[in-house]
């Protein structure tokens, strides 16, 4: 489907943790307040707020310009109600109130802003009307100068999502212990080394792909997936007030594209190999009974359904049973996987009755893993499998080698594929005391010397190569050159 550029969908949430000292920034954010907010000011008694207006102005307008450089035809969304915004929250380390709203409908007011007001639980809409572009137009702030990610934080808890009459779940304000600290540490390290990498995609001519969203409420939409440091920020959530539920890392654009384009992942300059933990979740439960793993648990010895030549099976399995793990209830789990499958699929047809017989096939050859599904254990081993992902991002940051989380694989330089594939059966037997599966996608690097030089003879198939489109060059060679100080 082609990229829609005016429509409202494409545009994505202000960011309140971007900021920068610029010169040119700062002189423009003058400007602009001396000429039209210093008068409308008004004195209040009270407590002083703990971010003034003016940086309010600033954060928003520097966002904007961010925006607008990267898309002139994106929109942000942003909250128009007094309720979408906790100054003291550390969800907003910029210290940004209500205020902001007032900020937003003076500009709109001055006709710098082009405005769409929210509706039916979707935020308000803005983005630079021509009067502020052609104040864009006076500026040029290298986004090296710009800080994508200002003191944002890195560990989210989260509430119960029946909370409230919203479905998301609310972020909860807590107190540090040596346990979250010890986590920030990690992340920040982590973070700073993603921040000082090259992460890119060699076949992308842009730093961005258009991707259709072919699920959900939202199908036929198309959304833009930037490849860039604005979109490297990682962090990890927990789940239902718990520290123990949950956890995993999210944020990072190589979780937002598809298992084919993640094979041309470039991590400074260097080919990637991905490597997975085979059936992650059912090896979890199977540790936990004291039961044998077995490779392929997905693949059952009975055809559910004979006279369906076409029917995969074994993927239908897979995606049930790990419904089946996060659902409460079957009807639950059902509903789940039909919403999860792409419209025209095969698989949104099938029945609740073909699905219990799908499930009830998998229970039959491991009954005593009937009692985990349909239970909402699914958190329970997330917490697990983070747990075993930040053992192997913490071994590979100390290493000063960049690794990309993908929950239950990981995305590395193709000279470690062997030292990854090792340490994840090391992190994996720390949890579980047992040897998980792995398996990879290519031949890396290290695999090619080592068997050269335990033969002795140059092996006949050569590593993973690449071909680099003329887009990445010009993006390497433009990053390169400003580390060569052109």
């Amino acid at each position: 489907m082609k990229f829609i550029s005016n429509s409202l969908n494409n545009s994505r949430p202000f960011d309140v943790h971007v900021w920068s000292d610029y010169p040119e920034l700062n002189h423009l954010v003058d400007a602009v307040w001396e000429n039209f907010f210093i008068e409308t000011v008004a004195i209040k008694r009270g407590p002083k707020p703990k971010a003034s207006k003016k940086s309010h102005l600033k954060t928003l307008l520097l966002d904007l310009y961010v925006c607008w450089l990267n898309d002139p035809e994106m929109y942000l969304a942003v909250h128009m109600s007094k309720t979408g915004w906790k100054a003291n929250s550390r969800y907003n380390a910029l210290h940004l109130s209500s205020q902001i709203i007032v900020i937003i409908k003076r500009l709109v007011e001055l006709d710098f802003l082009e405005f769409h007001i929210g509706y039916e639980g979707r935020l308000s809409r803005v983005r630079p009307h021509e009067k502020l572009q052609l104040l864009f137009r006076t500026i040029a702030i290298p986004l090296s100068e710009i800080a994508f990610h200002h003191t944002q934080e890195m560990l989210e808890l989260r509430g119960d999502a029946d909370t409230g009459t919203s479905s998301a779940k609310p972020k909860l304000e807590y107190c540090d212990t040596e346990n979250t600290k010890k986590m920030r540490r990690a992340l920040e390290e982590y973070n700073a080394l993603l921040n000082r990498s090259r992460i890119d995609v060699c076949s992308l001519e842009e730093p961005y792909l258009d991707r259709v969203i072919t699920k959900g409420i939202r199908t036929g939409d198309t959304i833009r997936v930037h490849i860039d440091h604005r979109n490297t920020f990682v962090k990890r959530v927990f789940n239902n007030s718990s520290w123990e539920l949950g956890g995993r890392f999210y944020g990072g654009w190589w979780q937002q594209i598809d298992k084919r384009l993640r094979t041309d992942i470039m991590i400074n300059d260097t080919p990637t190999l991905e490597i997975d933990y085979k059936s992650m979740h059912v090896t979890l439960l199977m540790a936990a009974i004291g039961q044998k793993s077995n490779f392929d648990p997905y693949t059952l010895s009975k055809t559910v359904f004979p006279k369906r030549n076409d029917f995969d099976q074994r993927s239908a399995v897979k995606q049930l049973v790990l419904m089946a793990i996060n659902a409460n209830d079957r009807k639950t789990a059902f509903a789940a996987f039909r919403n999860d499958q792409s419209a025209g699929h095969p698989f949104k047809s099938l029945t609740n009755l073909e699905l219990a017989q799908l499930l009830d096939a998998f229970i039959k050859q491991y009954p005593r893993l009937e009692m985990f599904l349909c239970s909402g254990k699914g958190l329970e081993l997330m917490y697990i499998d983070s747990c075993i992902a930040e053992n192997v991002i913490e071994h590979f940051t100390e290493l000063k080698v960049p690794i990309l989380c993908m929950h239950d694989s990981f995305i590395v330089p193709y000279d470690y594929g062997m030292e990854l594939r090792a340490i994840m059966v090391k992190a994996g037997a720390k949890q579980t005391r047992r040897y998980m599966f792995t398996e990879k996608d290519g031949v890396g690097r290290d695999e090619w010397f080592s068997e050269y030089e335990n033969t002795g003879n140059q092996p006949k198939w050569e590593p993973k190569d690449v071909v680099r489109c003329e887009g990445y060059l010009k993006r390497t060679d433009g990053l390169f050159g400003i580390m060569r100080g052109k």
